[in-house]
């Protein structure tokens, strides 16, 4: 099953956020919006994993200037694409595509104790990572890496023409409003002091 890389767009991330785990690990590991809510505050890199044209993963990478190192921080494949081959190949594109990065070659990987897919430590030390230690119950693999040519990426985004007209989406405007209703109803529901009732007050 050949894999690529795709950049997180405004087309795609909805695409991303509506990929399902297996439901053993749905409680346990953080989903799609959460972790490009997290690249998006934190700069990370952050990509798609596609296959035949369809999207099946997500990958972020957090770049640690302390080490020097590329952090592969959210790895993920969906339900029906979470099986053992698959979470290999998509790691080692993972690492063949951070050996093209400009800046730094080397790569920490922590290896959950629920895990996003069934990547083993056996798996991880074939491939040459080696255990640094262990921080919150995860165990932290490093690899050293030489730089490779970079990795050209799939459906890199096109600039949309100056006078091309988007449809208006009356339906998340509409649930944008009732959205700001129910934070100003909670905003004053908590926060501003309601006078006491007139009752039993004598009336002068």
């Amino acid at each position: 099953m050949p894999l690529s890389l795709t950049p997180v767009t405004q087309e795609n991330w909805e695409q991303l956020i509506q990929l399902k785990l297996p439901a053993e690990q749905e409680n346990l590991n953080p989903p799609n919006w959460y972790a490009l809510l997290q690249a998006n505050q934190l700069q990370y890199l952050a990509y798609g994993i596609k296959s035949e044209g369809k999207l099946i993963g997500l990958v972020t990478l957090g770049w640690v200037n302390d080490t020097r190192s590329y952090w592969i921080h959210h790895l993920m494949l969906d339900a029906e694409h979470n099986q053992p081959e698959h979470a290999l190949e998509a790691l080692q594109m993972t690492i063949r595509y951070i050996r093209g990065l400009p800046v730094g070659h080397n790569i920490t990987y922590p290896m959950p104790v629920t895990l996003y897919h069934p990547i083993t430590d056996q798996q991880l030390q074939e491939l040459g990572f080696v255990p640094l230690g262990e921080y919150k119950g995860q165990v932290i693999y490093g690899l050293q890496t030489t730089p490779l040519p970079r990795m050209s990426l799939e459906d890199v985004p096109v600039a949309v023409p100056k006078d091309e007209k988007k449809e208006i989406n009356w339906e998340r405007i509409l649930m944008g409003f009732i959205l700001v209703l129910l934070i100003l109803y909670g905003y004053f529901e908590i926060f501003i002091p309601r006078l006491p009732s007139t009752d039993g007050l004598p009336i002068t």
